[in-house]
């Protein structure tokens, strides 16, 4: 008997939930910015043992905190993707007009099933996308200004979520309004700016500057671009662009068609620019996945039965491709935790049968039992603490420190990185003009770094002069600082 629509929404988010809850079983599946809003959360939520270091939005983390402070744990933000996702759903099955081939494309694409175990704002970008396509098309049809508004504050919204959704916007607002006049794009952009004012409330309440955040991503965006970041690290790949385009549906080129492109010429647009932007810059799936919903719901009505089914049997076998490592982490642990690694570094993919995080939750405990109410530095990568932090549920230990800003105390200097671009007048020129910008340390940090007597390391050694082995966990190594007769 054939599904209702109904019930293929229903068992679609069943069968999403079932992965979500058993995949990663303990906690939260360790995907691409996973810290920086799970551990943002805590922050927001008063329980998080180490100072914060995201690189994005403590908007989303912001939204979470009270799920994480009611519950003491991660369990119910790990269905938050799964929210937007479904409300998602519900939306192109809506604008669709109920059509059941933009309905199957989408709960068969690989962006419902490779997102939903992500704890990522990403899935309710794609969803304030849609409604900004949603209510600039109903703004066209009915020329009521109130869907204007709303379809610029929706990208607002998305771009104080996640700050690359600021890009995306400006691609939305040139597809939707090249051929219009001035002042209907620059009330437009305004509208993503006004959308963008939650974000900023917070980054002056956190940071005490309201754009903070935002000028932070842009001079990030720009190191990663030209100086491959402070960690040198830049994963844009013929793989990952290979592994990308496999996400594009088989049937993207009838967009292309004369007819089709007429009548959808700006989503059409969008579309277009939305993937060349990402192929050319970043390739990776979940960026491609942006403007797809739309892509899918134009296709849903143009594609015959044939081609519907082509496309939903392509689907289903990318579709099980990627859940693949979330189906290993229900009983094992898998190195790469998620496809674009598992495809891009298949060659040294590790499955164990031991769960390493796991043993980490176990060694913090008996360290905070043994060792209470201590500060510990955590080496050697700057970042590692993080994963301490992240782990670690109590209130017997005090701070996890990185282990970057104790050589940055220890070395009086407080400059992470920073570049200098100056002029090169000839000889007879009195002036040049300089400008400079940098990472640094917090001067307001309070935490005391002379106190610290223990350190501890995710490897079998530790880069920190003047500390002693001391003892092996599980998963951890804890070291003692030498007392000065023994240096």
């Amino acid at each position: 008997m054939e599904l209702s629509n109904k019930r293929l929404i229903i068992l679609t988010i069943l069968i999403a939930f079932l992965l979500v809850i058993s995949s990663y079983p303990k906690d939260l599946i360790d995907v691409t910015d996973l810290y920086d809003y799970s551990d943002a959360a805590r922050i927001f939520a008063g329980d998080y043992k180490a100072k914060e270091r995201s690189s994005h939005s403590m908007l989303y983390g912001f939204l979470l905190s009270p799920l994480v402070k009611i519950t003491g744990n991660f369990f119910i933000i790990k269905f938050m993707s799964l929210l937007w996702l479904f409300l998602l759903i519900i939306l192109i099955y809506h604008i669709s007009g109920k059509n059941r081939k933009s309905l199957l494309l989408l709960l068969v694409s690989p962006l419902i099933w490779y997102m939903a175990p992500w704890l990522s704002p990403l899935p309710l970008v794609y969803l304030l996308f849609t409604l900004a396509y949603f209510f600039i098309d109903k703004f066209k049809i009915y020329g009521k200004y109130k869907y204007f508004i709303y379809s610029g504050l929706c990208l607002g919204l998305a771009s104080a979520l996640w700050d690359p959704a600021l890009y995306f916007s400006i691609i939305f607002l040139f597809s939707f309004f090249y051929n219009k006049k001035l002042y209907s794009s620059l009330w437009f952009a305004s509208l993503i700016i006004a959308g963008m004012v939650p974000k900023f409330i917070l980054d002056y309440v956190f940071f005490d500057f309201a754009f903070y955040g935002l000028i932070k991503h842009l001079l990030s965006t720009i190191s990663f671009s030209l100086f491959k970041g402070i960690y040198e690290e830049y994963t844009s790949t013929i793989a990952a662009t290979i592994l990308t385009l496999i996400f594009i549906p088989i049937y993207f080129f009838f967009l292309y068609k004369k007819e089709v492109f007429i009548k959808y010429k700006s989503p059409v647009i969008f579309i277009t620019l939305s993937w060349l932007f990402v192929i050319l810059t970043n390739a990776q799936p979940r960026l491609i996945f942006i403007p797809l919903p739309i892509a899918l719901l134009i296709l849903g009505r143009i594609l015959g039965n044939k081609q519907v089914k082509i496309q939903i049997v392509v689907s289903l076998a990318i579709s099980f491709f990627v859940i693949t490592p979330y189906l290993i982490q229900i009983t094992h642990e898998i190195n790469l935790p998620f496809v674009s690694e598992y495809f891009i570094d298949f060659r040294n993919i590790k499955i164990s049968s031991e769960i390493t995080s796991d043993n980490l939750r176990n060694d913090l405990i008996n360290l905070g039992e043994e060792y209470p109410l201590e500060t510990f530095v955590v080496g050697n990568a700057p970042d590692d603490y993080r994963k301490l932090a992240h782990f670690y549920w109590g209130d017997n230990i005090k701070e996890f420190v990185s282990i970057q800003d104790y050589n940055l105390y220890y070395n009086n200097q407080s400059i992470i990185s920073s570049k200098r671009f100056e002029t090169s007048p000839p000889p007879n020129v009195r002036r040049t003009i300089w400008l400079e910008a940098g990472l640094g340390k917090n001067q307001n940090d309070k935490t005391d770094y002379d106190s610290i007597s223990y350190a501890l390391s995710l490897e079998g050694n530790l880069t920190l002069k003047n500390f002693q082995f001391v003892k092996k966990y599980k998963s951890l190594y804890l070291y003692k600082k030498l007392s000065q007769e023994h240096i």
